[in-house]
């Protein structure tokens, strides 16, 4: 080592950003999640409603077999909804439940369930929207980045499980309003008359 480089200057360091910047950050990345998630939902939407459609007419013309194919892809695309729909409110809830954190006592508290419905997300999305998969982890990595940039929080963080009881109220919840919108905005109707499709 020579006795230049022990007097050189070291660039001072940007200040860290403020946990509220940080914050805003993650909910701008989960609100483009949120978007891209109701774009496809209405795409869905569209979907289930040209296959119940497909449906009806293959039993008006006592096309069964169609019928049959029409009414398991359309069960399908609901289950699929269903996933959408449970992601869509979880996503809504992480945002507004960032918006309320005001300092790193609440950031403390709330990470563990936070991370928890973030995991659940990714699984859920995984198979259904990649892109949102991924861009959930890296909302992830932005949760972590404030956490660690405010240095105090990093010896308390517990690793999130579904057994955390907020994450099971949370994904709850979405669940019970997704099941309520999905009867609400009537997708799927029951055939006034019972048919025998063994």
């Amino acid at each position: 080592m020579n006795l230049i480089n022990l007097f050189r200057r070291k660039k001072p360091q940007s200040p860290p950003k403020p946990l509220r910047d940080k914050l805003n950050e993650v909910t701008t990345k989960l609100t483009l999640i949120s978007e891209r998630i109701r774009q496809r939902q209405n795409q869905y939407s569209a979907r289930s409603r040209e296959l119940f459609e497909a449906c009806v007419k293959a039993l008006m013309s006592s096309e069964k077999d169609k019928a049959i194919v029409y009414a398991n892809e359309l069960s399908n695309m609901r289950k699929t909804m269903s996933t959408v729909m449970k992601s869509q409110f979880s996503i809504e809830g992480l945002i507004n439940r960032l918006q309320t954190i005001n300092d790193v006592a609440e950031l403390r508290e709330a990470i563990s369930p936070i991370k928890g419905v973030l995991d659940e997300l990714k699984g859920q999305l995984s198979g259904i929207l990649p892109n949102a998969s991924r861009s959930i982890r890296e909302v992830e990595e932005a949760v972590e980045d404030a956490i660690y940039g405010i240095g105090t929080v990093s010896d308390t963080i517990v690793e999130p499980t579904v057994n955390d009881e907020e994450v099971r109220k949370i994904l709850m919840e979405a669940s019970e309003v997704a099941a309520q919108r999905l009867k609400n905005e009537k997708i799927i109707e029951d055939l006034n008359e019972p048919l025998s499709y063994r």
